[in-house]
Protein backbone atom coordinates (compact mmCIF):
# COMPACT_ATOMS: atom_id res chain seq x y z
CA UNK A 1 0.00 0.00 0.00
CA UNK A 2 1.31 3.56 -0.75
CA UNK A 3 0.34 5.39 2.15
CA UNK A 4 1.68 9.22 2.09
CA UNK A 5 3.98 10.43 4.02
CA UNK A 6 1.42 11.83 6.75
CA UNK A 7 -0.37 8.77 7.13
CA UNK A 8 2.64 6.53 8.04
CA UNK A 9 3.39 9.03 10.77
CA UNK A 10 -0.37 8.67 11.54
CA UNK A 11 -0.32 5.25 11.27
CA UNK A 12 3.21 4.73 13.51
CA UNK A 13 1.48 6.96 16.86
CA UNK A 14 -1.53 4.78 16.51
CA UNK A 15 1.02 1.54 16.88
CA UNK A 16 2.51 3.20 19.79
CA UNK A 17 -0.22 3.69 21.42
CA UNK A 18 -1.58 0.63 20.58
CA UNK A 19 1.60 -1.01 22.27
CA UNK A 20 1.14 0.95 25.54
CA UNK A 21 -1.92 0.19 26.31
CA UNK A 22 -0.92 -3.69 25.99
CA UNK A 23 2.68 -3.42 27.86
CA UNK A 24 0.01 -1.21 31.03
CA UNK A 25 -1.92 -4.80 30.88
CA UNK A 26 1.52 -6.77 31.70
CA UNK A 27 1.36 -8.16 35.00
CA UNK A 28 4.27 -7.99 37.50
CA UNK A 29 5.20 -11.62 37.25
CA UNK A 30 5.21 -11.97 33.61
CA UNK A 31 7.88 -9.55 32.91
CA UNK A 32 10.99 -12.06 33.47
CA UNK A 33 9.31 -14.72 30.77
CA UNK A 34 11.81 -15.75 28.43
CA UNK A 35 10.94 -14.58 24.70
CA UNK A 36 12.10 -16.07 21.20
CA UNK A 37 14.38 -12.58 20.82
CA UNK A 38 17.87 -14.06 21.77
CA UNK A 39 18.36 -14.00 25.67
CA UNK A 40 15.53 -10.74 26.02
CA UNK A 41 12.54 -11.17 28.79
CA UNK A 42 9.26 -9.74 28.18
CA UNK A 43 11.13 -7.15 30.40
CA UNK A 44 13.83 -6.83 27.98
CA UNK A 45 12.00 -6.94 24.87
CA UNK A 46 9.75 -4.32 25.79
CA UNK A 47 12.68 -1.97 27.30
CA UNK A 48 14.22 -2.48 23.69
CA UNK A 49 11.09 -1.03 21.85
CA UNK A 50 10.76 1.86 24.68
CA UNK A 51 14.25 2.68 24.14
CA UNK A 52 14.15 2.86 20.16
CA UNK A 53 11.17 5.27 20.56
CA UNK A 54 13.52 7.06 23.17
CA UNK A 55 16.18 7.67 20.66
CA UNK A 56 13.99 8.95 18.33
CA UNK A 57 12.71 11.78 20.92
CA UNK A 58 16.06 12.06 21.92
CA UNK A 59 18.00 12.46 18.59
CA UNK A 60 20.64 9.43 19.25
CA UNK A 61 19.32 6.95 16.72
CA UNK A 62 22.36 5.01 15.96
CA UNK A 63 24.02 5.99 18.80
CA UNK A 64 22.67 2.83 21.43
CA UNK A 65 22.10 -0.50 21.26
CA UNK A 66 19.31 -2.24 21.85
CA UNK A 67 21.26 -4.52 24.32
CA UNK A 68 21.95 -0.88 26.17
CA UNK A 69 18.15 -0.42 26.24
CA UNK A 70 17.76 -3.84 27.75
CA UNK A 71 20.39 -2.71 30.40
CA UNK A 72 19.34 0.55 31.17
CA UNK A 73 15.83 -0.71 32.56
CA UNK A 74 16.72 -3.88 34.35
CA UNK A 75 13.69 -3.78 36.88
CA UNK A 76 11.48 -1.36 35.01
CA UNK A 77 7.72 -2.63 35.84
CA UNK A 78 5.00 -2.77 33.04
CA UNK A 79 3.86 0.75 34.01
CA UNK A 80 7.61 2.56 33.75
CA UNK A 81 7.81 1.40 30.56
CA UNK A 82 4.59 2.52 29.71
CA UNK A 83 4.88 5.68 30.84
CA UNK A 84 8.65 6.23 29.18
CA UNK A 85 7.02 4.72 25.93
CA UNK A 86 4.04 7.57 26.31
CA UNK A 87 6.58 10.32 27.05
CA UNK A 88 8.74 9.49 24.56
CA UNK A 89 6.18 8.75 21.34
CA UNK A 90 4.83 12.34 22.05
CA UNK A 91 8.44 13.89 21.45
CA UNK A 92 9.21 11.63 18.37
CA UNK A 93 5.41 12.52 17.13
CA UNK A 94 6.40 16.32 17.23
CA UNK A 95 9.83 15.86 15.82
CA UNK A 96 8.48 13.38 13.00
CA UNK A 97 5.48 15.58 11.71
CA UNK A 98 7.79 18.14 10.97
CA UNK A 99 9.88 16.35 8.39
CA UNK A 100 8.40 17.08 4.91
CA UNK A 101 8.30 15.34 1.36
CA UNK A 102 11.90 16.37 0.56
CA UNK A 103 13.43 14.65 3.91
CA UNK A 104 10.94 11.55 3.78
CA UNK A 105 13.30 10.43 0.20
CA UNK A 106 16.77 11.31 2.12
CA UNK A 107 18.88 8.61 4.34
CA UNK A 108 18.23 8.58 7.83
CA UNK A 109 20.14 8.22 10.88
CA UNK A 110 18.85 4.08 10.36
CA UNK A 111 22.24 2.87 8.53
CA UNK A 112 21.04 1.74 4.95
CA UNK A 113 17.63 3.08 5.04
CA UNK A 114 16.03 6.34 4.01
CA UNK A 115 13.69 8.42 6.32
CA UNK A 116 10.36 6.55 5.41
CA UNK A 117 11.81 3.01 5.91
CA UNK A 118 13.27 3.81 8.94
CA UNK A 119 9.67 4.75 10.01
CA UNK A 120 8.45 2.01 8.82
CA UNK A 121 11.14 -0.30 10.58
CA UNK A 122 9.97 1.66 13.78
CA UNK A 123 6.37 0.71 12.93
CA UNK A 124 7.76 -3.01 12.21
CA UNK A 125 9.73 -3.12 15.44
CA UNK A 126 6.79 -2.13 17.66
CA UNK A 127 4.16 -4.59 15.68
CA UNK A 128 6.75 -7.66 15.81
CA UNK A 129 7.86 -7.02 19.26
CA UNK A 130 4.38 -6.99 20.57
CA UNK A 131 3.95 -10.45 18.62
CA UNK A 132 7.40 -11.47 20.81
CA UNK A 133 5.70 -10.59 24.02
CA UNK A 134 2.02 -12.33 23.04
CA UNK A 135 4.04 -15.50 22.17
CA UNK A 136 5.62 -15.13 25.63
CA UNK A 137 2.82 -15.31 27.44
CA UNK A 138 0.86 -17.76 25.66
CA UNK A 139 -1.57 -15.26 23.91
CA UNK A 140 -2.67 -15.54 20.49
CA UNK A 141 -1.54 -12.65 17.79
CA UNK A 142 -3.81 -10.07 17.41
CA UNK A 143 -7.18 -10.50 15.14
CA UNK A 144 -5.61 -8.79 12.34
CA UNK A 145 -2.23 -7.17 11.28
CA UNK A 146 -4.03 -4.81 9.25
CA UNK A 147 -1.83 -1.99 7.77
CA UNK A 148 0.57 -2.71 10.40
CA UNK A 149 1.34 -6.31 9.35
CA UNK A 150 1.30 -5.13 5.12
CA UNK A 151 3.96 -2.42 6.02
CA UNK A 152 5.83 -4.62 7.39
CA UNK A 153 6.28 -7.14 4.56
CA UNK A 154 6.82 -4.64 2.29
CA UNK A 155 9.77 -3.56 4.57
CA UNK A 156 11.17 -6.91 4.43
CA UNK A 157 10.84 -7.41 1.01
CA UNK A 158 12.92 -4.14 0.21
CA UNK A 159 15.43 -4.72 2.66
CA UNK A 160 15.25 -8.64 0.83
CA UNK A 161 15.75 -6.62 -2.34
CA UNK A 162 18.84 -4.88 -1.25
CA UNK A 163 20.71 -8.42 -0.49
CA UNK A 164 19.33 -9.95 -3.45
CA UNK A 165 17.58 -12.77 -1.99
CA UNK A 166 14.96 -14.65 -3.04
CA UNK A 167 14.15 -12.79 -6.71
CA UNK A 168 10.48 -13.91 -6.19
CA UNK A 169 7.10 -12.23 -5.79
CA UNK A 170 5.69 -12.80 -2.58
CA UNK A 171 1.83 -13.73 -3.23
CA UNK A 172 0.78 -13.92 0.88
CA UNK A 173 -2.66 -14.73 2.04
CA UNK A 174 -4.72 -11.84 2.20
CA UNK A 175 -1.96 -9.29 1.31
CA UNK A 176 -1.16 -7.51 -2.10
CA UNK A 177 1.87 -9.19 -4.06
CA UNK A 178 5.22 -7.63 -3.89
CA UNK A 179 7.99 -8.19 -6.55
CA UNK A 180 11.07 -9.05 -4.92
CA UNK A 181 14.73 -8.05 -7.38
CA UNK A 182 13.60 -8.34 -11.08
CA UNK A 183 14.33 -11.88 -12.28
CA UNK A 184 12.89 -15.24 -11.72
CA UNK A 185 9.18 -16.43 -12.02
CA UNK A 186 9.00 -18.16 -8.30
CA UNK A 187 6.20 -17.74 -6.05
CA UNK A 188 6.06 -17.50 -2.00
CA UNK A 189 2.67 -17.74 -0.81
CA UNK A 190 1.24 -18.88 2.94
CA UNK A 191 0.11 -17.11 6.17
CA UNK A 192 1.91 -13.37 6.16
CA UNK A 193 2.86 -13.38 9.90
CA UNK A 194 5.26 -16.98 9.82
CA UNK A 195 6.75 -15.36 6.52
CA UNK A 196 7.33 -12.26 9.17
CA UNK A 197 8.60 -14.73 11.75
CA UNK A 198 10.49 -16.09 9.26
CA UNK A 199 12.35 -13.05 7.37
CA UNK A 200 13.10 -11.99 10.83
CA UNK A 201 15.02 -14.98 12.33
CA UNK A 202 12.48 -16.12 14.53
CA UNK A 203 11.59 -19.41 12.93
CA UNK A 204 13.43 -21.23 10.11
CA UNK A 205 13.82 -19.73 6.90
CA UNK A 206 13.25 -23.14 5.08
CA UNK A 207 10.01 -23.31 6.43
CA UNK A 208 8.58 -20.22 4.41
CA UNK A 209 10.21 -21.45 1.14
CA UNK A 210 12.85 -18.78 1.69
CA UNK A 211 16.82 -18.98 1.55
CA UNK A 212 18.31 -20.33 4.89
CA UNK A 213 20.89 -17.02 4.99
CA UNK A 214 17.49 -14.82 5.04
CA UNK A 215 17.42 -12.77 7.89
CA UNK A 216 17.18 -8.90 7.65
CA UNK A 217 18.69 -8.38 10.99
CA UNK A 218 21.77 -10.48 10.10
CA UNK A 219 23.67 -8.37 7.09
Amino acid sequence: MGLTRADTIEQLEGEWTTLEAFVRGISHADMDRPTRCEEWTVRGVTAHVVGGVLDVAGGTVGTTTGHQHVEDRPTHSPSQLADELHDGAQIAMKLLRTIDDRIWAQPSPFPGLTVRQGVEALWLESFLHEDDIRDALGMTARNSGGLALEISIRHVAEEMAKQAWNQTTLALDGMPKVRIGPGGDSVIGGDPMRFLLAATGRIEAEDVGLDPKVNIYRR
